[in-house]
């Protein structure tokens, strides 16, 4: 089952295609990459430091922020060819949760940001999901939120309702102007903090997060806050 198409990017087929190849190609020594941080953390390789352990930490961090990013152009790249498909099947949406946040919320942490779970459900709560994709989303949706959070609070929310569950990720940060609220989810579409400078990334993590939950039936909501925004969407209980 596929979403809405986006809105039109610009780039033609050549270029969607190139974007994909390229992605492709990056993504093959930065698993090297990942592999060999690994082994050397394990002590597989010999003897390290906890100082050294530390920096082995941060360069793991960077390298799935690295596959998070490669990811989101992948997924544009098949959303612009036609070629996204679900993969559903009976999620636990706690666990799920979790496993997307554990190094986001110390990333928060170190950037000085109150990182808070509230999860309302049960290891045993299902929901009809494609359990990868929306990992990413929330994963995509905490890192927004560190990006424009520069102090205050982070809360990802999980709740069960009477037929779905809702999943929300509320900040205390510059949000979004009203300007750019109705843009947001345009491919590339970046938009400006709080004091007029060009916000950072790429400009396609909303829009495909929006996408892959269009395609569960549900819509990406986006709440401004003052101060902050939050972001929630809903899955099916299963």
């Amino acid at each position: 089952m596929s979403g809405s198409p986006p809105p039109d990017s610009g780039l033609g087929p050549e270029a969607i295609e190139f974007l994909n190849l390229a992605m492709h190609e990056l993504r093959s020594p930065l698993v090297t990459i990942r592999g060999y941080v690994e082994m050397i953390a394990q002590g597989r390789l010999g003897a390290i430091t906890p100082a050294q352990k530390s920096r082995l930490r941060v360069v793991w961090r960077n390298s799935l922020a690295m596959d998070d990013m490669i990811d989101t152009m992948m997924e544009y790249a098949r959303i612009e060819q036609d070629r996204f498909v679900l993969s559903r099947d009976a999620v636990a949406i706690a666990p799920l949760t979790r496993r997307a946040t554990t190094l986001l919320a110390e990333l928060a942490d170190r950037a000085g940001v109150e990182f808070v779970e509230d999860i309302q459900v049960s290891d045993h709560v299902l929901v009809d999901a494609d359990a990868d994709r929306v990992r990413r989303v929330i994963r995509a949706l905490v890192d927004n939120a560190i990006k424009f959070t520069s102090d205050g609070r982070i809360e990802v929310r999980v709740q069960e309702r009477e037929s779905d569950v809702l999943v929300s990720v509320t900040d205390t940060g510059c949000g979004v102007t009203e300007a750019d609220l109705p843009r947001i989810y345009e491919p590339f579409f970046k938009g400006t903090d709080s004091e007029g400078a060009t916000r950072k990334g790429t400009g396609l993590g909303l829009t495909v997060a929006s996408h892959v939950i269009e395609a569960h039936g549900s819509e990406l909501a986006c709440d401004r806050r003052d101060p902050g925004c939050r972001f929630s969407f809903a899955l099916p209980l299963d």
